[in-house]
């Protein structure tokens, strides 16, 4: 067997994936066989037959070979009895249905509807781990349709899922249908528009955040908004003295001053004066 450290790294995820798979397997078998073995059990107590648990599933003092040696022809017919039930219920790798590594995006399917079928698919086999996750992301990738995976590619190796679902999100029949325009009027491949596209959008960081440049929110939500905000205003001039009254420092269009300096009315401040000191008026 070759050493795993020497292996190249995609046929040592697929070796490791394989044993995942393969360890998963297993667990589900044991339990089942556990399960088979507690319903007999159960069914030889409610008959008084003194064939427990344990020594059904050789648990216990019954976990050791030796003890298990003396047991009376019965113990041994219900386990083996209780074993091919847990293999009939094991996953059949015969059935048509699909594999999750088999699973791949339709060419009109949306992204997110791709990912939630993966999900759905891998939480029948594995449990929830951070593995588990990156397999979903790294199937997320390899299965996608030709336009998801171009537009992932230059964000592959530092995205997550969220951010994958998040650049394409505008992928749709309409999107195949411009691709599929553009090929025509170029008169190239519709792989060569794609790809074309995606080093435009790698150039521009479409859909990563206008303030920051990071993927998964908006500039709306950026956490360094306020921060950019700070920095960029330009500080506000405080007001010099008022054009209008020539006697205070404030500005022109917040004077509610009746004269000026010099003692003249200005216009259109008699609605202040009037309002605020309740001088009857039309106002």
């Amino acid at each position: 067997m070759p050493c795993l450290v020497k292996l190249p790294l995609q046929r040592l995820g697929n070796i490791l994936l394989m044993l995942a798979f393969l360890g998963a397997i297993i667990s589900y078998g044991n339990q089942s066989f556990y399960e088979s073995c507690k319903k007999k059990a159960n069914q030889n107590a409610l008959r008084q037959i003194p064939f427990t648990i344990d020594m059904l599933a050789g648990e216990g003092i019954y976990a050791e070979l030796r003890n298990q040696m003396g047991f009376a022809p019965g113990v041994y017919a219900q386990t083996t009895a209780a074993a091919k039930d847990a293999w009939r219920m094991l996953p059949d790798t015969s059935r048509k249905e699909e594999h999750v590594s088999q699973i791949r995006q339709g060419a009109d399917e949306l992204f997110q509807e791709f990912v939630s079928r993966l999900n759905t698919a891998a939480g029948q086999i594995f449990e929830p781990s951070v593995a588990t996750q990156s397999f979903i992301t790294q199937l997320a990738y390899e299965n996608a349709n030709s336009a998801c995976q171009a537009i992932i590619r230059p964000f592959r190796k530092k995205g997550t899922l969220s951010d994958y679902i998040h650049l394409c999100s505008d992928v749709g029949p309409s999107y195949t249908q411009g691709i599929a325009i553009a090929a025509a009027i170029q008169g190239k491949p519709i792989k060569e528009i794609i790809y074309q596209q995606a080093r435009l959008n790698a150039g521009s960081r479409s859909g990563a955040c206008f303030t920051c440049g990071k993927l998964g929110h908006r500039a709306a939500q950026c956490p360094r908004k306020g921060e950019s905000e700070n920095s960029t205003a330009p500080t506000k001039k405080p007001p010099d003295i008022c054009p209008k009254c020539r006697r205070g420092k404030h500005w022109a269009n917040e004077c509610k001053s009746k004269t000026d300096k010099d003692g003249k009315p200005i216009q259109g401040n008699w609605y202040y004066y009037e309002r605020d000191s309740g001088f009857p008026g039309s106002y």
